[in-house]
C-alpha cells in the first residue's frame, strides 16, 4: 500500500514568478486549511517560503539536532493533513539527495550506497507521495534575470559574462535528473507568461495541482529585476559600499519608481549569441523537457541612458536608505561614461 499523503514541492527556479506565488499562499494560509490543504509555517522563517527547510536540505554537513528538530516539528504541523505544499527556490540548490531523503523519507528508488549515509537506524519509508514542480526559463532569460537579482541582493560586480561563467557551470541534466529521481512526480515547466494558463504563474501552479484559486489572483511582480541606469547604480555602490537588507529594500522600492529601472536588461545580440552558444547544452536539454524555446532578442530591454543620469542618481540618493552616500564623492560625481561601462552591452 502506497502512501497515503501528497506532497506538492515547489522548486522554484529563481525569477519565474517564485515571490508571487509564495506571497499567494501565504496570504491563503486559511482558505487552503478549509480544503484539506497545508501551507506550513514550520521552515518558514520570513513567514512566506520554506527557505529553512530548503537550506537544510542543501546542508553537506552532519544530520544534526537542529535538523532533526525541524523535521520533527514540521511531521507534527501537518500531520492532520493529507495534502501539503512547499515553496522555496532554494530547492534548486541541492546537489546530493540524502539530506532530501532524511527529511521527506526515501521512495525505494536509491541504491544502498547513497541510503548508508543516513545516520538514523533504520530505513525511512516515505510518509508521501510527492510531485514537485518546477518552472524553468531559456537560458539567457534566466541568466539575467538571475544576475540582476544578485546585484541587487549582494555585492557582485562582476559582469553578465564573467557571472555566468561562475554560476551556471552545473548541467541542467544534472538539476532535472535529481528531481525526477527523487520524485513520484517531477513537472517541469517553460517559463513563458504566454504560454502559461491564464498568463499568470499563480493561476498556471493552482492548474497543474488541480486546485481552484481561493481568491483572484492579480498580475504582480513582487521582486522586479533592477536593469538600465538603477542596475548601473547597484554595481557602482557594490564597488563602494558593504551590501545591507536596507541597501536592497531600498532598489526594490526605486525599481517600481520607473519602467526605465526594472524588467528586462538590454544585452546586445553579439553579446547574446556568445552567452548562448555557452549555454546551448541548458537549452537544448530544456528543448527536450517542455519543448521549442523561443531564444528572444534582448535589444529592446533597458539600456544604459546617458542623458538621464545626473536625473536619476539625484532621485536615487533622495531615498532615505540611500541619501547618505551624497557624501560619497566615488558615487555621488561618478560620469556617466563611466558608469555606462559597468552594465552589460
Amino acid at each position: 500500500m502506497g502512501p497515503t499523503k501528497e506532497l506538492i514541492l515547489h522548486i522554484g527556479r529563481s525569477k519565474t514568478g517564485t515571490s508571487s506565488l509564495q506571497h499567494y499562499l501565504s496570504n491563503n494560509r486559511a482558505a487552503l486549511v478549509a480544503r484539506g490543504i497545508c501551507y506550513p509555517k514550520t521552515g518558514c522563517g520570513n513567514g512566506v517560503a520554506h527557505h529553512e527547510i530548503a537550506r537544510a536540505c542543501c546542508n553537506l554537513g552532519l544530520f544534526g539536532p537542529k535538523l532533526r528538530a525541524l523535521r520533527a516539528a514540521f511531521e507534527e504541523e501537518v500531520a492532520p493533513f493529507d495534502r501539503l505544499i512547499l515553496s522555496s527556490e532554494n530547492f534548486q540548490q541541492v546537489l546530493l539527495a540524502h539530506r532530501l531523503l532524511y527529511f521527506f523519507g526515501d521512495s525505494g528508488a536509491w541504491p544502498n550506497e547513497v541510503l548508508k549515509h543516513y545516520v538514523f537506524p533504520s530505513k525511512r519509508i516515505r510518509p508521501y507521495r510527492i510531485t514537485s514542480i518546477c518552472y524553468l526559463r531559456e537560458y539567457l532569460e534566466y541568466a539575467s534575470s538571475s544576475y540582476a537579482q544578485n546585484v541587487q541582493n549582494s555585492n557582485q560586480t562582476r559582469n553578465l559574462t564573467q557571472y555566468c561563467k561562475k554560476h551556471f557551470r552545473r548541467p541542467l541534466s544534472k538539476f532535472v535528473d535529481l528531481w525526477k529521481r527523487f520524485s513520484d512526480d517531477a513537472i517541469f515547466v517553460g517559463y513563458d507568461r504566454r504560454k502559461l494558463f491564464q498568463q499568470d504563474v499563480v493561476a498556471d501552479f493552482f492548474n497543474r495541482i488541480d486546485v481552484p484559486p481561493m481568491a483572484p489572483v492579480t498580475e504582480t511582480d513582487a521582486n522586479p529585476s533592477i536593469s538600465g541606469n538603477l542596475l548601473a547604480f547597484k554595481l557602482l555602490v557594490n564597488r563602494n559600499v558593504p551590501h545591507t537588507r536596507d541597501l536592497y529594500r531600498a532598489f526594490r522600492d526605486l525599481a517600481l519608481l520607473d519602467a526605465r529601472y526594472r524588467g528586462r536588461m538590454f544585452v546586445s545580440d553579439a553579446l547574446s549569441a556568445a552567452l548562448r552558444k555557452r549555454g546551448r547544452n541548458y537549452n537544448a536539454r530544456l528543448e527536450q523537457l517542455v519543448g521549442q524555446v523561443e531564444e528572444r532578442s534582448f535589444e529592446n530591454g533597458n539600456r544604459f541612458d546617458a542623458s538621464q543620469w545626473k536625473h536619476d542618481m539625484e532621485c536615487f540618493l533622495d531615498h532615505p536608505n540611500l541619501s547618505k552616500l551624497k557624501d560619497r564623492p566615488e558615487i555621488f560625481r561618478t560620469l556617466a561614461n563611466d558608469a555606462a561601462k559597468l552594465v552589460p552591452q
